[in-house]
C-alpha cells in the first residue's frame, strides 16, 4: 500500500505559536509572560505577512546558542 504524505502549510495559529515560542526561549523562557510573546509574536506575524515575507526561521535556526563565556587564567 502505498500513503501519499503532503505537508500542508502551518496555519496562522502555528506560526504565531512558533514565533511566540522562539522569542520565548531566546529570551531565557521567563515565567508568566506567555501573552507579552503571544501578542509580539503575532504583531511580528501580521506585519510579515503584510510585507509578504517569511516570519519565522526553523527552529534549530532561530534559537539562539548561549555560550559560556571562557574564564581568563
Amino acid at each position: 500500500m502505498q500513503t501519499n504524505t503532503t505537508h500542508s502549510p502551518p496555519t496562522t495559529n502555528d506560526t504565531i505559536a512558533l514565533a511566540a515560542y522562539l522569542d520565548w526561549v531566546n529570551a531565557g523562557k521567563p515565567f508568566g509572560r506567555d501573552q507579552e510573546f503571544w501578542l509580539r509574536a503575532e504583531a511580528k506575524v501580521q506585519n510579515a505577512a503584510a510585507a509578504g515575507k517569511k516570519p519565522v526561521r526553523s527552529p534549530k535556526a532561530a534559537v539562539k546558542r548561549k555560550v559560556p563565556a571562557k574564564s581568563k587564567r
